[in-house]
């Protein structure tokens, strides 16, 4: 599973590698971008997934901290309830984790153009259940955002990663028509600079 997971990144990027020029130089450099979109076309619910698995690695500094260990799907959203049963272990007190995003970038500008010289993303964990009296009212108000955001016949999808010697399973929904995951309450839909992706890409060449 895994090799085969390995074999499928490594075509994402080499795809990805050889069109990156041309659509960096269409890009304005602030854009920012998710993990989901970077890569292999949307053209299915399952393709949110792949990419991530695939990008995460690529583009994110400490992921050896991190490590994505599988995603499958697990069903369609019945009702908002149904939706809830899942959101309570993605912002339970002991089950659940979030991070913040640390990014660091050096540049050289002229009067001609900005050259990114140096790009560094890594995240921030913080394990909920170390403050979990302090995060009750958030964790509250966050899980009804994210409900409202969530739709009748969304897919579910479960990710599992490790972190810190601990197993983490993590729900991610997709809207089936467009194929776009769902953001709100989702721990891996940070954006991070499309400067940053290109950057990545042209050392990696």
């Amino acid at each position: 599973m895994r090799i085969m997971r390995e074999i499928l990144c490594l075509l994402v990027v080499l795809t990805w590698g050889n069109t990156v020029t041309k659509v960096s130089a269409q890009a304005p450099t602030d854009k920012e971008i998710t993990l989901f979109e970077v890569g292999a076309p949307l053209t299915s619910d399952e393709s949110n997934l792949s990419n991530l698995f695939c990008n995460f690695s690529r583009y994110i500094e400490n992921r050896a901290g991190i490590e994505l260990v599988s995603y499958k799907k697990v069903g369609t959203v019945k009702n908002r309830s149904h939706a809830r049963k899942y959101l309570k272990n993605n912002f339970g007190a002991s089950s659940s984790i979030f991070w913040d995003i640390m990014s660091h970038t050096g540049s050289t500008s002229t009067n001609i153009s900005k050259e990114i010289t140096n790009s560094r993303i890594w995240l921030d964990v913080m394990p909920t259940d170390n403050f979990k009296d302090s995060y009750e009212m958030t964790r509250r108000e966050k899980r009804k955002q994210t409900v409202a955001s969530i739709d009748v016949g969304d897919s579910i999808y479960e990710i599992t990663f490790n972190y810190d010697n601990k197993q983490y399973v993590y729900f991610v929904f997709v809207d089936p028509q467009s194929h776009a995951v769902v953001t709100e309450g989702n721990i891996f839909a940070f954006t991070i600079p499309y400067s940053h992706i290109v950057y990545v890409d042209t050392q990696h060449k």
